[in-house]
């Protein structure tokens, strides 16, 4: 009972990143991992506007107030599905 009290927030934060397109989920792992809005642009061969403007949309999407929580809500949401996958195997 205990654990899955423990699961239910990370399974709503892989619901919300759901919402995401995969564009954007595969921006957010890359802002997750560290990279500055300008290394993004010059890895995805767009401006860095472009990139502000996506940053801008996932914190509207996923209903956060900063990119922290984005990250965090991210960390939680791979949690999710670790542990679902984890539980499929037994």
């Amino acid at each position: 009972r205990e654990l899955l009290s423990l699961t239910r927030p990370t399974r709503e934060a892989a619901s919300r990143i759901e919402r995401l397109s995969e564009y954007d989920q595969n921006l957010l792992n890359l802002i997750k991992g560290g990279s500055s809005s300008k290394e993004l642009a010059r890895l995805l061969n767009v401006s860095p506007r472009t990139i502000e403007r996506r940053r801008s949309l996932i914190l509207e999407q996923l209903e956060v107030r900063s990119m922290s929580e984005a990250v965090s809500l991210a960390t939680r949401a791979e949690y999710a599905c670790m542990f679902d996958h984890e539980s499929a195997e037994f």
